[in-house]
């Protein structure tokens, strides 16, 4: 069985971050190897924390309008992968 890993703001910011190249790729690997393994867990608040640092680094980072989020519809979340196992 794989531990389940709860992700750090920071690592999702440093997987975005180029001004940084080893912890940009250190970053993306765990985050690459927690998705696929479907072991890395993310609270509201992480998320939260992500888009309001994102948008104070770069501030000309696109932001979702309502027409292009109601292009995507609903997020769903994905069966099995959520609360205790």
């Amino acid at each position: 069985m794989t531990a389940l890993v709860f992700v750090d703001t920071n690592v999702l910011i440093y997987a975005q971050d180029s001004a940084n190249l080893k912890k940009q790729k250190q970053a993306q690997a765990w985050r690459r190897e927690l998705w696929l393994s479907g072991a890395g867990r993310v609270s509201f608040q992480v998320l939260q924390e992500f888009y309001v640092n994102i948008i104070q680094r770069w501030p000309r980072c696109p932001r979702p309008s309502p027409r292009r989020s109601a292009r995507f519809g609903r997020v769903e979340p994905r069966p099995g992968r959520y609360g205790p196992d």
